[in-house]
């Protein structure tokens, strides 16, 4: 907070956000880092609910260079940059899964954030209970179904297209991303720390229309970790065995370094934390593609309630 002072002087123009009212922080025009403009949303971007209420939205085939560039701050090693190319598209999860969905689907209550409320991201899991969920949701919805993102997949859809540390730029604003923005790269200025998860959607999208890609938790992904490759490659899903499993986009208490788009994390898939959640892939039929720009409202009933 000391810093305060000096940054306004600069003309950066810090916003801090009171940490008791933190998960509505995305709510307001974002700030702190200067005047930038946000990625807009792609065009005619198509989404769909499933019976559940969970909402995806469709991302488009594509190639993309993923990993991260040497002279990149943070940067670890296995960040080697090679060309991906992702020959089909999918439909992946708008938010991490929520606490509420979580207990809709397994009538358990495992996040350690209990106080947070059913719009939180589930935590508290590891790697083999969001197979777990996985199972009983395939079960329960016969008509699509669902998995985790492979590695390649989640970082194609974070990136979004930019080729920045962070989908929003270089610098990862408090109002941008729930992580410990104590300590940020090194040319970005310190903010604050609200030491938990907060609600999903409380941040601005990327171009995809993805919440919480950098930060609140860190997202299992299909594959075991492994050192990139040094060639071009399509559709990757990782090798066949491994020791640990590979997470993305770090999470409420991590440095700014473990949230870049191209950061990898890597854990033993019986290992639980407060710091690891999951959002889902859903494959097969979606039901009616519903653009987000023609979603109608509910009907209302004889009694003029929705």
């Amino acid at each position: 907070m000391k810093r305060v002072g000096r940054f306004a002087a600069m003309g950066l123009g810090l916003v801090f956000c009171v940490l008791a009212l933190a998960p509505g922080c995305g709510e307001k025009k974002p700030g702190g880092l200067g005047e930038r403009q946000l990625p807009p949303l792609k065009k005619d971007q198509k989404t769909t609910v499933n019976p559940l209420g969970m909402e995806f939205v469709y991302i488009e085939p594509g190639t993309f260079k993923m990993g991260s560039p040497e002279d990149e701050e943070g940067r670890q090693t296995g960040e080697s940059q090679h060309d991906v190319t992702l020959s089909k598209g999918f439909w992946l999860q708008t938010t991490e899964v929520t606490q509420g969905q979580w207990e809709k689907v397994m009538h358990t209550y495992p996040s350690q954030f209990t106080n947070c409320g059913y719009d939180c991201p589930v935590e508290n899991i590891s790697w083999d209970q969001t197979q777990e969920f996985i199972r009983t949701l395939n079960e329960m919805d016969k008509k699509n179904h669902y998995r985790l993102p492979t590695e390649a997949e989640w970082e194609y859809a974070c990136r979004a297209g930019t080729k920045t540390t962070f989908y929003y730029g270089e610098c990862l604003g408090e109002d941008f991303a729930n992580y410990d923005a104590r300590y940020p790269l090194r040319k970005c200025p310190e903010q604050g720390y609200r030491g938990k998860t907060v609600r999903v959607k409380s941040f601005p999208p990327n171009a995809w229309g993805l919440y919480d890609m950098h930060g609140n938790v860190m997202e299992a992904c299909q594959d075991w970790y492994d050192e990139f490759p040094l060639d071009n490659v399509t559709d990757p899903v990782g090798p066949y065995v491994g020791l640990r499993r590979v997470y993305r986009g770090g999470a409420w208490s991590n440095d700014a370094k473990f949230c870049r788009s191209g950061a990898r994390g890597r854990y033993d898939p019986y290992q639980f934390s407060s710091l690891r959640g999951f959002r889902l892939v859903m494959d097969a039929a979606a039901g009616p593609v519903i653009p987000a720009a023609e979603k109608k409202p509910a009907e209302k009933t004889a009694e003029g309630k929705q």
